[in-house]
């Protein structure tokens, strides 16, 4: 609604969107695996959740341009796995443009990774979440 709002001209690559919304559904359900362990696990899994979301959102340039602080500050933007989402979307909806590559590339490693790794955890502990419980 907002784009249209904005009266913001679509383009064929904003079709790419659903690309960006599926992967990033993987990436989420990965991490979201991996936590659920770490609840049952770790006590303190939700004050380290907060307190890492807290920061991860000062190094994801979700409001403003990658380009508008320090060059050290752009290497932790730039290596954050949200931002890669962030771009991606930003390129196909705001600008009308293909992502770069490397973009493609990051965020489909970053959902199959992350939701493969989560499910191995997940399954690897469930039948010890009862026990613990």
């Amino acid at each position: 609604f907002v784009l249209l709002f904005y009266r913001a001209q679509l383009s064929f690559f904003s079709l790419l969107i659903f690309i960006d919304i599926i992967l990033l559904w993987f990436f989420v359900v990965g991490w979201s695996y991996i936590v659920s362990i770490l609840y049952v696990f770790v006590r303190d899994t939700k004050n380290l959740t907060n307190h890492i979301i807290y920061v991860m959102r000062f190094f994801t340039a979700m409001f403003f341009a990658k380009e508008w602080v320090s060059p050290g500050v752009q290497k932790f933007i730039e290596y954050n796995p949200i931002y890669s989402y962030i771009k991606f979307a930003r390129d196909v909806l705001i600008y009308g443009k293909l992502p770069e590559k490397i973009y493609f590339y990051r965020i489909i490693i970053f959902a199959m990774c992350f939701y493969l790794l989560g499910k191995c955890i997940f399954e690897k502990n469930k039948s010890n979440v009862l026990v613990r419980l």
